[in-house]
């Protein structure tokens, strides 16, 4: 007898239908028996429980959740939908878009080249962009950029959502904005990663794809890790339908949109083809 599917009441017009049984979302990698990674089965299914449950929660179309312990993969899997509109169900090897962790790895890119003796976190940033000293930007250096503190924690003029698909377009309003206060702390939610980014293409003579590729995916033998690119297998970004007054409110003052326009915009095949270094990097 097939059963009635379970439908969590979401309020977003995105929302996710989540069935009783949850079995036939679940994929399964490569997980070594427990006795190697020092846990008990036991442990391992309370872990998976939990996971089941959080998910049910509504919160998520989709969870991936890899865990190692002693070097050795004890849990890897998924549940839930990569695209639920398609019903495409995600594995452990989809890749998911980390929006602002995406931040830290343009930050490792930024290290790497103070480690290879090709700039200085002190540096000016005006030393490689010079256009970037506009209306009083002159004393910025990379440090404030990363420790986000560079005065210019959203877009210096209303925009709209889609200006994504036009870094370049983005950057000229950034050097052409007069800074909120140097060294006084605000989350640049995107902005300062786009500056980062540009410096770093200064600096290398290659996109910043190109650079990641260079420096960790290709020596790390990793199939995704990259600034977009990732093509139709990637999971597509869903609102949860929990009501996000908060986050709608953040993502407007930051980004110009709510939730909602975020997720049409990333979603939308344009976000594959350029570089957001504080937004739209993919892996599993």
């Amino acid at each position: 007898m097939a059963l009635r599917p379970r439908i969590n009441r979401l309020l977003s017009k995105h929302g996710t239908p989540i069935p009783r049984s949850l079995d036939g979302l679940v994929r399964q990698g490569q997980e070594a028996p427990p006795e190697k990674t020092g846990m008990g089965s036991e442990q391992v299914d309370a872990i998976w429980r939990a996971t089941r449950k959080l998910y049910r929660g509504g919160m998520s179309p989709a969870i991936s959740l890899c865990l190692r312990r002693h070097g050795e993969i004890m849990l890897d899997r998924s549940i839930g939908y990569a695209d639920p509109e398609s019903q495409r169900i995600m594995t452990p090897d989809t890749p998911v878009c980390l929006f602002s962790a995406s931040k830290v790895v343009a930050a490792m890119m930024v290290h790497h080249l103070v480690e290879t003796g090709q700039l200085d976190l002190d540096d000016p940033v005006t030393r490689y962009l010079p256009k970037y000293g506009q209306n009083g930007k002159g004393r910025t250096t990379i440090r404030h950029l990363l420790t986000h503190q560079a005065g210019i924690p959203r877009p210096p003029a209303q925009v709209e959502p889609d200006i994504l698909y036009r870094p370049q377009e983005i950057i000229d309003l950034l050097c052409e904005a007069k800074p909120s206060g140097l060294n006084t702390q605000a989350y640049h939610a995107i902005t300062a990663g786009f500056i980062l980014g540009a410096i770093i293409e200064a600096v290398t003579g290659e996109d910043l794809n190109a650079t990641l590729d260079r420096v960790i995916r290709q020596p790390m033998g990793m199939k995704y890790f990259t600034f977009g690119q990732t093509g139709a297998e990637r999971a597509r970004d869903v609102s949860t339908g929990v009501p996000m007054k908060l986050v709608d409110l953040f993502l407007t003052y930051a980004v110009g949109g709510s939730i909602d326009e975020v997720v049409e915009v990333t979603n939308d095949d344009r976000f594959q083809d350029i570089i957001v270094p504080a937004g739209n990097l993919y892996a599993t």
